[in-house]
């Protein structure tokens, strides 16, 4: 997993404000989910908006929620390695 500095904000409407090694992406995501325990880092998934998000990195581990693997694959989406 890569570790990024996080900063994650919400107002009273619920509004919110997701900030990622100093970039704004809170317009590419449309929920999250974060998880900490005694073992390690937290560990935060997040929900991306299809078509809103293009991502680029030399080395990257993605998670993707089940809901979303299930969307992607009814749309025609292969996992890599073919593995569902």
């Amino acid at each position: 997993m890569t570790e990024a500095k996080v900063e994650i904000s919400l107002d009273s409407a619920g509004r919110g404000k997701v900030v990622i090694d100093g970039s704004e992406v809170q317009d590419s995501v449309s929920g999250l989910h974060l998880r900490a325990d005694h073992r390690g880092l937290p560990r935060l998934v997040l929900d991306l908006v299809p078509g809103a998000t293009s991502v680029s990195a030399d080395r990257s581990t993605v998670v993707i929620g089940s809901t979303t693997r299930e969307l992607l694959t009814a749309l025609g989406w292969i996992p890599p390695g073919g593995g569902a």
